[in-house]
């Protein structure tokens, strides 16, 4: 890594490690030293801060070679003391009192690690056994994130982006249709399976509508509640500090054996861990859907032949704004405005908790220059490659915002303008319209074969509910105008997408391969032609040391 990534030291911090380095030069046999402070740790390797005048910092390889601990030797900065200290030694812990603030996991054994201050904030690198290379931030209010990545996609990484972006498309594709009636009819029965597929309601029981509701509203109320508690809270980041202490404890260090009651423990609460970091993610993106969908049914009445009033639509039994009606919205509007907003944050970064640190939550103002929720966004981007499924780092906060805005509105639009077919089909064909021309303003990938396939599938969702309006103006479900329009209009953009994949020409990232041949001897270099974006969009060749 090179100072392009680590980023430019300033004039001062030069001059004062060469300083440091030239006091250091001085005759000073090893006899002469006497430790000033002794911490005792069990571990391997060993780094520390080397920021500034006094080291705030140690890193340190645990036992089992795949977790690194931070913990803080500093009791107090420098600038807080109203008196300057005779040294740096003055400024450290007591021993004993140090505690661990970072628990950075590997995916292997590390073999090496190595603390360098970039000039503004301490970075470690890491290599482990299995190949894997990592950058970890270790100062800010990010500290703890990985910002970059040389290593091979897991199977969990594998399957799950190209399975999100195929189900995000069928639950928007599904809108772009005339929503089921529910009588069963010939000229419903397409729309109907899609409904059941993009909802996610793959098993097709025999219930009524009244008798699913209340369980349904109850289990997407609670999903709602933990996800608010989990990051109102911050959950996440307690489970790390949880799985952290959990390493300290004297009975861990003390066990021999791996099914000890202590490490039992660590396991139950990195498990623990696990499943909060997946249920964020799922919250954040598959599922937005389904729950939206919910909640506007909740809201949603219509006319009813049997009370002579308003009842809610998924549930005639309800009569809207009466006592258990109320109590119903009520519930929703105190979790629904918060659930959405705090939405946000956690779908720029693809719903990686890792990403979206508590005191950025509340960062509103997302529309201005190097808000932390796109920093996040790029971050995220940037950390590994992901071949064809790599997005954009330059337009990943504008991609997944505008698309968490379209789970958000279709199935608001769908369900609240339900008796007015016309004017919802026109809605969705609007909103449909916005995210085609976004993906075509921003390239949603790195990969521009992928790019446009992306553009050409949101075109076809935007021509599919363009031919839903015309079914619900003809209002005739013998006619075939629709058909022979959205036939037309697909073959159209496949015949576009098949052009534009064949006209343009096959990439791959630009790689650097260093081959060591001796220890002493230098490393060549041997490159790989294919060419790399850079930040202003421009190719450049590759230029790591």
């Amino acid at each position: 890594f090179d100072a392009e990534h680590l980023g430019e030291s300033s004039a001062a911090h030069k001059a004062s490690s060469q300083k440091r380095a030239a006091e250091s030069a001085m005759d000073v046999r090893p006899t002469d030293l006497e430790p000033l402070c002794i911490y005792e740790q069990e571990g391997f390797d060993l780094d520390i801060d080397k920021s500034g005048y006094s080291t705030s910092f140690a890193t340190q390889l645990r036992n089992d070679r795949t977790t690194v601990d931070m913990w803080m030797l500093e009791a107090v900065p420098e600038h807080k003391l109203v008196v300057a200290p005779d040294g740096p030694q003055n400024l450290l812990l007591c021993p004993g009192s140090e505690t661990t603030e970072l628990q950075l996991s590997h995916s292997g054994p590390v073999l090496a690690m190595q603390v360098i201050d970039t000039g503004k904030d301490s970075v470690l690198i890491s290599g482990c056994e299995d190949g894997c290379a990592y950058m970890w931030d270790l100062g800010g209010a990010d500290r703890g994130q990985i910002f970059a990545e040389a290593r091979s996609l897991g199977a969990f990484e594998l399957i799950y982006p190209p399975l999100n972006v195929i189900i995000t498309a069928f639950q928007l594709f599904k809108f772009a249709f005339r929503p089921p009636s529910g009588d069963g009819t010939d000229d419903t029965k397409m729309a109907t399976e899609m409904h059941h597929v993009a909802l996610l309601k793959y098993f097709n029981f025999d219930y009524s509508r009244e008798t699913i509701f209340l369980p349904e509203l109850m289990v997407v109320c609670g999903i709602m509640a933990v996800f608010l508690l989990i990051a109102l809270l911050g959950l996440d980041e307690f489970m790390d500090r949880c799985v952290a202490r959990a390493y300290d404890l004297p009975m861990y260090k003390a066990e021999r054996l791996s099914f000890a009651p202590a490490h039992l423990l660590v396991k139950f609460l990195s498990a623990l861990r696990g499943f909060t970091y997946l249920f964020v993610q799922l919250c954040s993106t598959v599922l937005v859907v389904p729950m939206v969908q919910v909640i506007a049914g909740a809201a949603h009445c219509v006319e009813s032949n049997d009370f002579g009033g308003l009842v809610v639509s998924n549930a005639p039994h309800i009569e809207c704004l009466h006592p258990k009606h109320i109590q119903i919205l009520a519930v929703l509007l105190a979790l629904v405005p918060l659930y959405l907003f705090l939405l946000a944050p956690f779908a720029v970064v693809a719903g990686d908790a890792l990403y979206v640190p508590a005191e950025c939550m509340f960062e509103w103002r997302f529309w201005q220059e190097g808000h932390p929720w796109k920093k996040a966004a790029a971050r995220k981007a940037t950390t590994v490659h992901q071949a064809f499924l790599h997005l954009n780092p330059r337009y990943a906060f504008m991609t997944l915002l505008v698309e968490l805005i379209g789970k958000i509105m279709m199935p608001v639009i769908a369900t609240l303008a339900k008796s007015i077919p016309v004017v919802q089909m026109i809605l969705i064909a609007t909103t449909n319209l916005g995210m085609w021309v976004s993906t075509m303003i921003y390239a949603p990938y790195v990969d521009r074969k992928f790019s446009v396939l992306v553009q050409d599938m949101k075109f076809m969702i935007f021509c599919a509910s363009a031919t839903g309006i015309i079914t619900v103006s003809m209002n005739d479900a013998k006619s075939n105008v629709p058909i022979i329009a959205l036939s037309v209009l697909a073959g159209f953009t496949c015949l576009m997408l098949l052009v534009q994949l064949c006209l343009i020409p096959s990439t791959k990232p630009k790689t650097r391969v260093f081959e060591c041949v001796k220890p002493q001897q230098a490393l060549s270099a041997r490159d790989e032609a294919a060419p790399l974006l850079s930040s202003a969009g421009e190719e450049r060749p590759g230029s790591s040391e």
